[in-house]
């Protein structure tokens, strides 16, 4: 499994990691190893490519209101359950802030 992951790297270059990442809008390293393991393999062994291309890891690990609000917008999430499978942390975060939800979904959030 190892050299078939080496022969497949083989192929990509730093060019075609970036355009990749362009043309398939990828946003995160998990999202590349999701689109492309290869892809994602052979990045990695370009020096700082990851860095360039998604920023530092766990850069950002607390959602506050006004960042789940900013994501929602941006994202244009339109339930509780759509954000949930796109950001789950936001989603969990959400719990935190039971007005903002009500402003963003309607209704009550429930709590188990």
């Amino acid at each position: 499994m190892a050299s078939d992951r080496a022969d497949k790297a083989k192929k990509w270059t730093e060019e075609t990691i970036r355009s990749f990442v362009t043309t398939h809008d990828i946003s995160t390293r998990t999202e590349l190893f999701h689109r492309s393991q290869a892809a994602y393999y052979a990045a990695n062994e370009f020096e700082g490519l990851m860095l360039d291309l998604f920023g530092p890891i766990r850069a950002e690990t607390k959602w506050s209101a006004e960042r789940i609000r900013e994501y929602v917008e941006e994202n244009e999430i339109m339930s509780r359950t759509a954000l949930a499978g796109s950001a789950p942390g936001a989603y969990k975060a959400l719990k935190r802030y039971p007005k903002l939800a009500q402003d963003l979904f309607g209704g009550a959030w429930q709590t188990r």
